[in-house]
């Protein structure tokens, strides 16, 4: 796993990426980058299989996917 902080290169891949999904439709632009700057967002990327989170685990943050599949199971 990889962790990136938003800042820097891939900032205008994520805020186009956001800006074009169903959650953020409408949003401007100029407001979307002023709702990131308040919660730190952090960008994770994972390798097929891998897992993101446990079926008991707390999940305290809200998590989207900018690019690729996953998949949820329960056991």
């Amino acid at each position: 796993m990889n962790y990136y902080s938003i800042r820097g290169s891939m900032e205008n891949y994520i805020i186009t990426n956001l800006a074009e999904s169903p959650i953020f439709n409408g949003v401007d632009i100029i407001d979307l980058k002023k709702i990131l700057s308040k919660y730190n967002p952090i960008i994770k990327t994972f390798s097929k299989g891998e897992y993101i989170y446990h079926q008991d685990s707390v999940l305290d943050k809200l998590l989207i996917v900018l690019d690729g599949r996953l998949k949820a199971q329960m056991d």
